[in-house]
Formats: C-alpha cells, structure tokens, sequence
C-alpha cells in the first residue's frame, strides 16, 4: 500500500493511472520516495512518489539509457491538487538499467543508482505485479556498495557545511543521520539497505541513535503540526523552519561513519557485471505483467 489515508492513496493512484492512459503507458510498479519512505516525514510534508511504466514496444525495444536524454525516459505529471507537487513516470526497462551504468546520455550520477533501491525497497508501494519479491534478490546480486557508499558520503559532505554554530536544520540533521546509516549498512552488509531509519539503525544495533533520532523527530513533528494547523508555513516549509540543538550520541555516530568510510573512493563507472541478470528482470516482469494476466483472464472466461 501507499503512503496516507485509503482516499488519498486511491487519488493518486486515478491520477497516475488517467495520464498513463493518455500517454499510452503502462504501469507496473508505484512507490512512496522522499522523507514519507525513510519515516522522516512532518505533517506538511509534501506526497512524493515515483511509478515505473512500460512502453507499448516492450519486450522488443529495450530503451538504454546512457543513449538517450532524460526527457525521453521521465515523464513528469503535474496535477491540480497541492499535496504533490508532481508525480513522476520512469520509463521500466531504462530504470533498471541504472543497476550497472548509472547514467543519462552524457550524464553519470550515482544518484541515479540509488533511486532503484529506494524505489523497490520503499516501505509504501503500489506492487500490482508482486516485482519488489522477485526482483530484489536479483537487484541485491548486484549491488554496488560504491555507488552507494559514495552518493550517500555526498550527502554527509553538504549537510555537514550546512549545519551552523548553534542549531541546525532538523531535517538536514536527521537526513546525516540516515546517509551515515545508510553507508555503515553497505559496508557491513554489501546489500541494498533499507531505506527506513528506524529499520536501518534497529537492524545495526544503533538503538541509542534511534532513541535520539527519535526524540529529536518527535519534537520537530509537534512544531510542525502546530505550525501546518496555523497556516503559518506552506506545504513542506517546516523543513526549513523546524530547527534543533546538537545532539553528542549523533554526532559521535556520523562523525564515526564518515571517518570508517574515508577510503571510499569513485573514479568513475564500475563493471558489475550485472547485464545478464538484468535481462533475467525483464524475463521476469514479462512473465508477471503480460503472462499472469493471459493466464489471470483465460481463468475468468473458464479457458
């Protein structure tokens, strides 16, 4: 299920299903990104999610993305109702291929890398299909803690700049905390982590920053409710306005994980290897989308 109350996940699911039709789309994969999917969200957090699509050529075209430009991939839907900005559509085939060359034409970013795990591994999906089971063993085959590490380590490194004498972001703050254990995940585990903090720091045994997180995120929570209710802030506001004082066990644990992580380097793209087991994905979302729905119908006329 998606993230929020059964009204506002069937919304969204009629506005992305209505503009998939017209753009001859179809879906097969939904799920909640941003702070919402990391348990970091405020009460006027704005409703981020991401959906994955079909085009009407597959399997036989096959799209590569470090051939072709972004706009040609992403389509981005912007509807009338101001709980979301905008809802985004990534073109399936191409998303998947980010797992061993994460790049756009002319454009590498392990950023790009990142979004496949999130997007599968997000707590709140709209998984039609059952893909997030079948594909992320596969997606953990190859996982590439490099890409990972590194986008994350770019994380720490801007909101580590942005963090000020006194008090600091409380957002920024926590979102250190959840690279930091997003990067001590990779290395400990070489696997694609949860995306989830309490997850990610219950499953490292970092129960004492979880309790600091938590109390810290309790506190931000209530201003911004307060703050939301009053009107004084617009939609995800409190994430620039809600501040809170250091914490020691927080930052002893960042501070930890960005020292263990000094000898990460990227130079570049990484062969992992993984263009079989990709085609093994699309073999496999074939067999889901197109293959259980043949045999799904013939079962409803009594074939």
């Amino acid at each position: 299920m998606l993230f929020g109350t059964l009204e506002l996940q069937r919304e969204v699911l009629e506005q992305a299903q209505k503009y998939a039709e017209k753009e001859s789309m179809k879906l097969i994969f939904g799920a909640m990104v941003g702070s919402v999917s990391k348990g970091l969200h405020y009460a006027d957090s704005d409703y981020d999610t991401r959906f994955l699509y079909l085009r009407n050529d597959f399997p036989e075209k096959i799209c590569v993305p470090c051939e072709m430009q972004e706009k040609e991939l992403v389509k981005r839907y912007y509807p009338k109702n101001k709980v979301y900005e905008w809802i985004p559509f990534w073109e399936a085939t191409s998303f998947l291929q980010f797992l061993i060359n994460p790049s756009f034409k002319d454009d590498f970013s392990v950023g790009l890398y990142n979004i496949v795990g999130w997007t599968f591994l997000s707590p709140y999906i709209w998984d039609p299909y059952g893909l997030q089971s079948k594909l992320m063993p596969l997606v953990n085959k190859i996982f590439c803690r490099e890409y990972e590490i590194s986008y994350h380590k770019k994380i720490l490194d801007k909101y580590i700049t942005e963090f000020g004498k006194d008090m600091v972001i409380t957002k920024s703050y926590l979102y250190s905390v959840h690279a930091a254990a997003t990067v001590e995940w990779s290395m400990k585990f070489n696997e694609q982590p949860p995306i989830h903090l309490q997850t990610l720091l219950y499953g490292l045994n970092r129960r004492k920053v979880w309790s600091a997180v938590k109390e810290i995120l309790d506190n931000a929570r209530e201003i911004a409710r307060e703050n939301y209710a009053n009107s004084s802030i617009k939609l995800h506001g409190s994430h620039f306005e809600v501040k809170s004082v250091y914490n020691k066990v927080i930052e002893e644990y960042v501070d930890g994980i960005i020292s263990d992580s000094e000898w990460y380097h990227l130079d570049g793209v990484i062969d992992v290897g993984g263009a079989k087991v990709v085609n093994d994905m699309y073999g496999i979302i074939y067999e889901s989308v197109f293959r259980n729905e043949e045999i799904a119908l013939n079962s409803m006329r009594g074939g």
